[in-house]
């Protein structure tokens, strides 16, 4: 979705106003995902919207932008790192490796 239809979807499912220019300035620092369309307009998912809407928040209660974004990194490396272990996990299961522990 198109940023200015991102931020009409964030004022109205926040109740307040989120203009274009916080959805491009915090899409560009904190989410740092480069998906543009055809058209160069940035494209932007659900997944999107709902890490705008925890920015909106902390944005709102004076979170630096720096922190906003170091947040928004662990958040991500995290789920990298679960679905990394989660593969190993998996590699373990199938190659009945634990059998050897019963």
């Amino acid at each position: 979705m198109k940023i200015s239809d991102a931020s009409k979807q964030l004022s109205q499912e926040l109740d307040d106003y989120v203009s274009d220019s916080f959805v491009r300035f915090y899409d560009k620092n904190c989410l740092g995902v480069e998906r543009t369309r055809g058209n160069q307009y940035r494209d932007l998912n659900e997944d999107d919207i709902k890490k705008l809407k925890k920015i909106w928040v902390l944005s709102k209660i004076g979170i630096p932008v720096k922190v906003i974004r170091d947040y928004i990194s662990d958040i991500k490396e995290s789920y990298e790192t679960i679905g990394r272990k989660k593969k190993e996990l998996i590699k373990i299961l199938e190659g009945g490796l634990l059998d050897e522990f019963e």
